[in-house]
């Protein structure tokens, strides 16, 4: 129905000369518009494929830019995990029989054949005076949002009004920062567990 409105003005930047099929075709209209509808396929499917391409590459942009690193903190991970819309429960993993130093694996940033694993993180410095500061960690920690963005907005509250520190890593364990590593010889370790945890 589009091609009857627009054939007539087409085939006048064409041919310089207005056909309308609707009123009278021939063998050269059957031309035009097979060759119109194959025009117009190979352009809507390349911008299909430029539309996917560009897509991917925002993706890919956006991850590199939250990418972790090896020297970031709890609370950095948190900023990452949170413009990715990312999730506050992760899996457990553990190294061999190791199941004393379990780590969570960070999915946004893993693959089938590597994986960024960080240890659990502690609130330790916080005012134990204070009920209010002490309740919001304890429900912080016992009762985990499942949005890492939720968890951010809580723990910077909580460091703008001086109940606690920023968050630091465990210090039990061989591995007290994040790390990546080949995914060999690591396995499940326990079930879903939130980043922040109690001492």
């Amino acid at each position: 129905m589009i091609t009857a409105l627009i054939y007539p003005w087409l085939t006048v930047l064409v041919l310089s000369n207005s056909r309308n099929f609707l009123v009278a075709y021939g063998l050269l209209d059957y031309g035009l518009i097979l060759g119109f509808s194959l025009v117009t396929s190979i352009l809507a499917f390349g911008v299909a494929c430029g539309a996917m391409a560009a897509w991917n590459a925002w993706k890919a942009r956006k991850l590199a830019k939250t990418a972790p690193t090896a020297d970031d903190t709890p609370l950095q991970i948190l900023r990452k995990l949170a413009l990715l819309k990312g999730e506050n429960l992760f899996q457990q993993y553990a190294a061999g029989s190791n199941q004393a130093g379990r780590l969570l694996r960070l999915e946004p940033w893993s693959t089938e054949t590597e994986a960024w694993f960080v240890p659990r993180a502690e609130i330790r410095d916080f005012n134990q005076n204070d009920d209010h500061a002490v309740d919001e960690r304890d429900r912080l920690i016992h009762q985990p949002l499942p949005d890492a963005a939720a968890v951010l907005a809580k723990v910077q509250e909580g460091i703008q009004r001086q109940w606690w520190r920023e968050p630091s890593w465990r210090s039990e364990g061989d591995v007290r920062r994040p790390l990546k590593v080949p995914l060999v010889g690591w396995s499940k370790s326990g079930g879903m567990v939130p980043l922040l945890a109690g001492e």
